[in-house]
């Protein structure tokens, strides 16, 4: 777990472990799964207010694999 992850809401993590583990096998829902992270990353940060902006970022570079 990186230090940015720690302390991250339940569905974040959750969704954001469900994208790495399938970046790390090679899936073919990367699209759906980048979807579901980054809502989840929204949700967290926008409504919930429960990550950072720097959270969001580092979470958000993530993307720059799946493109």
């Amino acid at each position: 777990m990186k230090g940015y992850e720690h302390g991250l809401p339940e569905y974040l993590q959750h969704d954001l472990d469900a994208y790495k583990e399938a970046l790390e096998h090679g899936s073919d829902l990367m699209d759906c799964l980048w979807g579901e992270l980054y809502g989840s990353i929204n949700a967290a940060q926008i409504d919930d207010r429960a990550i950072t902006p720097e959270q969001d970022r580092k979470s958000t570079r993530l993307n720059s694999s799946h493109t």
